[in-house]
């Protein structure tokens, strides 16, 4: 939609939201922070900053889509708190770190595609026995795939990895 700005903080008390699709858009940073923080501040607990109303206590989101938004940084650990989330579109950004905490009970549809992730994908993300979908290509992601993949993943239907 071309959307600027922020998201506003009292997205956060929209607590009947089943899907949030905010994709396609130019969300900024304020000051010299990350551009996820614009998010991160306003919706989100982080260590480092003081939030009031958070996205992670939308306790009946099940999708959100945040692809093509320019975001950067870590993922924040705390999207482990929407324990009814199916749905993870966080392709076409900045991201550089997926935290140990993705891995949602309910989570069907991971996609992290085009973004900077870097070093090993975390043994939890393959642990999530829930996925269809998982899409990590086109990130900058090395070692080995786990040896026992296909018993934690038995109904997976799409896996994208990196290439090299």
């Amino acid at each position: 939609m071309g959307l600027t700005g922020t998201i506003p903080p009292h997205l956060g008390n929209l607590s009947f939201l089943l899907e949030l699709r905010l994709r396609n858009n130019s969300f900024h940073a304020s000051d010299t922070t990350t551009l996820w923080e614009p998010i991160h501040r306003d919706l989100a607990p982080s260590p480092n900053l003081k939030p009031s109303n958070c996205i992670f206590n939308l306790s009946s989101l099940q999708v959100t889509n945040l692809n093509n938004n320019q975001l950067s940084g870590s993922i924040p650990r705390e999207i482990a708190n929407l324990t009814m989330l199916k749905e993870i579109n966080l392709d076409y950004n900045k991201f550089e770190e997926i935290p140990n905490e993705i891995s949602i009970i309910e989570l069907r549809f991971l996609w992290m595609q085009f973004n900077a992730l870097k070093g090993h994908v975390t043994d939890v993300v393959f642990n999530t026995s829930s996925l269809k979908n998982l899409a990590l290509s086109r990130n900058n992601l090395n070692g080995s795939l786990p040896v026992n993949i296909s018993q934690h993943l038995s109904i997976i239907q799409g896996l994208y990895l990196p290439y090299k």
